[in-house]
């Protein structure tokens, strides 16, 4: 049996810091790493029992430069893939909680892919920029149609196969150019 978690739960309180209370700080930390750590500790033994499993992480991207303009009827995306510009690196105002949690799973992700890796465990951590009820509220109606969740399931699917040897990675802005050579790469295996 091939065991693969894929942390993804995600919320959002977002408040100043000056603003900010303790049960703001405290929720968005439970659910995005201790979410996480509790879902990966009960999996992390029966990976390492079967010499085999895969770990992807789930970061944010909210931080990134995205520049986009209407053509005809049709959006085009500049997005900006600088590590510095990740939410937990930048930072957005009001969001100190979520940054924090963010990039302590990109940690997170380091750390188990290092002493996974003589176990088969690959640890991977993803940074979509994708239309969702987390970026409706800050990206045109038009935009979050085009940016759908699912132009990332195919790098996920890689992520999770036997065919993938990559362990410690982060992947931004993955509905866009990874995704595409990524899934052409794998499609030409089947």
């Amino acid at each position: 049996m091939s065991l693969v978690v894929i942390n993804n739960a995600g919320i959002l309180r977002d408040v100043s810091f000056a603003k900010m209370k303790d049960t703001d700080w405290d929720l968005v930390y439970r659910v995005h790493l201790r979410g996480a750590y509790k879902v990966t500790k009960a999996a992390w033994p029966y990976m390492r029992e079967q010499n085999w499993g895969r770990i992807i992480m789930t970061t944010s991207v909210a931080g990134m430069n995205i520049l986009y303009y209407f053509v005809g009827t049709t959006y085009v995306l500049t997005l900006t893939f600088l590590l510095k510009q990740y939410t937990g690196l930048q930072g957005n105002f009001g969001q100190a909680n979520y940054s924090a949690a963010k990039l302590g799973l990109v940690g997170f992700a380091q750390t188990l892919a290092q002493e996974g890796k003589k176990q088969n465990i690959l640890v991977n951590t993803i940074a979509p920029v994708a239309g969702s009820r987390m970026t409706a509220t800050i990206m045109p109606p038009d935009l979050v149609e085009a940016l759908k969740p699912e132009y990332v399931s195919p790098l996920v699917a890689f992520l999770c196969s036997e065919d993938c040897n990559f362990t410690g990675q982060t992947f931004e802005g993955t509905h866009t150019v990874i995704i595409s050579m990524l899934t052409v790469a794998y499609a030409s295996t089947l």
